[in-house]
């Protein structure tokens, strides 16, 4: 009983909330965390508000900031200006990760010969 009154929110909340820790507050600058309200609604709120009461930043509904992440995303990384860019930087990445898996292959390769011959 003892350690579950120190385990960490995160394992013992009851909704998903994607994007806590990944905002910051544009009042005092902590991290925004996900937090449930009267029950039932779902906000994201200014870490300092939430433990220290030390911000008066408002509270963000999630679906609003949710609805938010997808429309940049879909603006700013699936749209049709996007992606060929997005797949030639993907491309790239591939390329420069294949090239460094040959070269580990046949250093290990070379290894492998020296102590056959040994």
């Amino acid at each position: 009983m003892e350690k579950n009154k120190k385990q960490q929110a995160s394992y013992t909340a009851q909704r998903i909330y994607l994007l806590s820790g990944l905002m910051e507050c544009g009042v005092c600058g902590s991290s925004i965390v996900g937090t449930l309200s009267k029950g039932q609604y779902t906000y994201y709120r200014c870490n300092n508000k939430s433990r220290k009461k030390a911000c008066d930043n408002k509270d963000v509904n999630k679906e609003m900031i949710k609805q938010y992440v997808i429309d940049e995303l879909l603006q700013r990384v699936f749209s049709e200006d996007a992606l060929p860019k997005l797949v030639e930087r993907l491309n790239e990445e591939n390329k420069k990760l294949i090239s460094e898996r040959d070269e580990e292959k046949k250093s290990s390769q070379g290894g492998i010969k020296k102590s056959k011959k040994a």
